[in-house]
C-alpha cells in the first residue's frame, strides 16, 4: 500500500556528498510518496547569503520545490530558524530550541496540509535538536528516528548538547532504525522499539565480470579506499605492516586529511598514497588489490560505525581484514576481524599464502550484494509498519 512519507536530515540534500538519507528517500519513492525537507537555514546563514550577494559571490540557488521524481520531492523550509548550535549553557539551548523546533513543526504541518498527506510518516536523519519536540508538535506523525553516526560523541561544536539531547529524542521515537547492531544497544537502553536495518550500498558499479585485473605489476597489494584521516586511520598499524612486510606494497586511494601525520609513512617504499580518484574508478582500483583493508583506529567514531567500503571490497570479491569492532562484528563470517597488529600480519601472509580466490569471491560478492538500499529499505518499513499498527490511535 503506497504510503506518504516525510524524511528530514541533518544533511541537505543538494550537498555534494552522498548521504544515507537521500539513498532511502529514492528507495522509498519506488512504491511511495515521499518529501524530502531541508534543514533549515538559521537567520545567520540568511545574512551571510546577503553579505555575499553584494560583494559579488554566488550562493547555492535552490528551487521551493524540486521534483526528483514522480514520487519524490524536494522541499525548502518556509521559515528561518535561530543560530543556537554555538550555545554552551544547557538552559538557555533547551530554551531557543524548542522554539526552532516549534519553527520547523509548523514548517512540516504546513507541507502535510499542502501536499494532503495522510497517516504520515516521518523519518528523521539524525536531526536529534529539531526533533526533540515532534512529539508535541506533530501529534498525527509517526516518528522514525535514524541513527547512523555516533553524534553524541562527537567533538564538533555544533554536537556539543548531543550527549544529554539524543538519549531524549530516542526515548520519545515511536520507533529507533540503526544501521549498526552498535547503535542498537545504544538505542535499547533508552526505547525497546529500537532495530537495527543494516545498510545499503549502490554496488551498480561493482561489476567483477567487467573489469580486467592489472597482471603486469607482479608485487602482491594490500589496498584501502576512503578518507585518509588520523582520526579513523591507525597510522602506526600501517607503518609497522609495510615494515614487517616490504616485499609487499600497500596503497592507500582517497583524499589525504592534512592533519594526518605520514612524517613515518613517507620514509617507507612501499606505501603509496594515490589521491582522490572519481567514484567510477573506484571498483577497477579495489580489483587490483590482492587483499583489502579497513585499518581504523578504534574511538568513539569508529567503533559503532557500518563501514560502506567493507560491501565494496566484498562486491568485487577481495578478501578483507579489518580491525575488530563491535559494529564490524556483524561482518564476522565474511571478513577477518583483527584484534591486534600481529594478527593484521598474519592474516595477510595467511590469505596471500594459502587461499583460493576463485573459490571464496563469489560467496563474498553475494554477501556484499544482499546489503542492498532495497533490502535495507524493506526491513525499515517492516519495523514502521508493525509499530504503526501498534498504535492504533495515530491511524
Amino acid at each position: 500500500m503506497k504510503k506518504d512519507i516525510i524524511i528530514i536530515s541533518v544533511t541537505s540534500w543538494y550537498t555534494k556528498i552522498g548521504s544515507n538519507a537521500k539513498n532511502i528517500a529514492i528507495e522509498l519513492s519506488k512504491e511511495h510518496n515521499v518529501v524530502f525537507i531541508n534543514y533549515p537555514e538559521t537567520i545567520a546563514d540568511y545574512i551571510k547569503q546577503l553579505i555575499n550577494n553584494l560583494r559579488g559571490l554566488k550562493n547555492i540557488k535552490r528551487k521551493r520545490i524540486d521534483w526528483i521524481n514522480d514520487n519524490l520531492l524536494i522541499k525548502n523550509s518556509k521559515k528561518r530558524v535561530l543560530p543556537i548550535s554555538g550555545i554552551k549553557n544547557e538552559w538557555l539551548f533547551r530554551l531557543l530550541n524548542r522554539y526552532n523546533s516549534k519553527i520547523f513543526s509548523n514548517c512540516i504541518n504546513s507541507h502535510i496540509k499542502e501536499f494532503n498527506l495522510k497517516n504520515t510518516i516521518l523519518i528523521n536523519d539524525s536531526s536529534m535538536y529539531l526533533g526533540l519536540h515532534f512529539k508535541k508538535y506533530l501529534k498525527e506523525v509517526f516518528h522514525a528516528y535514524y541513527i547512523r553516526d555516533n553524534l553524541s560523541k562527537s567533538k564538533f561544536k555544533f554536537w556539543q548538547h548531543a550527549k544529554y539531547i539524543e538519549p531524549e529524542i530516542i526515548m520519545k521515537a515511536d520507533v529507533v532504525l540503526t544501521n549498526s547492531t552498535y547503535y542498537q544497544d545504544y538505542a535499547l537502553q533508552k526505547n525497546q522499539n529500537s532495530f537495527m536495518v543494516g545498510q545499503g550500498c549502490d554496488l551498480s558499479l561493482y561489476n567483477l565480470d567487467s573489469i580486467s585485473k592489472n597482471i603486469l605489476n607482479k608485487r602482491k597489494k594490500v589496498g584501502y579506499v576512503g578518507n585518509i584521516s588520523s582520526l579513523r586511520l591507525d597510522i602506526d598499524l600501517i607503518v609497522y605492516l609495510a615494515e614487517n612486510l616490504p616485499e609487499i606494497d600497500f596503497v592507500f586511494v582517497g583524499p589525504l586529511d592534512k592533519k594526518i601525520n605520514t612524517k613515518k609513512i613517507q620514509l617507507l617504499s612501499n606505501v603509496i598514497f594515490k589521491g582522490k580518484i572519481p567514484e567510477e574508478d573506484v571498483p577497477k582500483v579495489i580489483n587490483d588489490f590482492d587483499i583489502c583493508i579497513n585499518p581504523q583506529v578504534v574511538n568513539d567514531v569508529t567503533v559503532g560505525n557500518y563501514p560502506r567500503k567493507i560491501d565494496e571490497y566484498l562486491a568485487m570479491g577481495k578478501p578483507v581484514i579489518a580491525t575488530k569492532t563491535l559494529a564490524m562484528e556483524y561482518f564476522k563470517d565474511s571478513v577477518i576481524l583483527a584484534d591486534s597488529y600481529q594478527e593484521y600480519k598474519e592474516g595477510i601472509i595467511d590469505i596471500l599464502s594459502n587461499e583460493d580466490n576463485h573459490q571464496f569471491s563469489e560467496k563474498r560478492r553475494k554477501i556484499a550484494l544482499n546489503h542492498s538500499w532495497e533490502n535495507c529499505v524493506s526491513l525499515m518499513m517492516s519495523y514502521i509498519n508493525k509499530f504503526k499498527l501498534l498504535n492504533t490511535y495515530r491511524i
